[in-house]
């Protein structure tokens, strides 16, 4: 996440998840752009609680080849602060598997281990 104070403003840039590159848990490239795509709106909160605004106001929300990527504006206080002190460091997202969006894979010790996502609602 990239951080920049201009004027009143905090403007916070950067990948909220990169497609393809986790270990255990797996966005699949395309997911990202097909929530997009069903989405009305999904929201930008603070902590997974305040809401900051939604992709209908300050957030722009794009999937590429790296992963789902963030563009937002805001001048909340909190996160100016917060920005200042250099505590805004990542992005967090929640979604929904819709039905059959993820699929399971279990390891060599029989437990699930790795989970893939390939169609999912995105919220915030």
């Amino acid at each position: 996440m990239k951080v920049e104070r201009r004027g009143n403003q905090i403007h916070l840039h950067g990948y909220v998840c990169a497609a393809g590159r986790d270990f255990v848990e797996t966005v699949e490239p395309g997911t990202f752009a097909k929530a997009l795509e069903a989405a009305e709106d999904v929201k930008l909160t603070l902590n997974h609680g305040r809401e900051l605004g939604s992709t209908r106001s300050n957030l722009a929300l794009a999937e590429d080849a790296i992963g789902l990527k963030a563009d937002a504006w805001t001048d909340d206080a909190e996160v100016m602060r917060a920005a200042e002190r250099g505590e805004l460091r990542g992005w967090s997202f929640t979604f929904r598997p819709r039905p059959g969006g993820d699929v399971w894979e279990d390891g060599k010790d029989g437990r699930p281990a790795k989970r893939s996502l390939r169609d999912i609602a995105l919220d915030e």
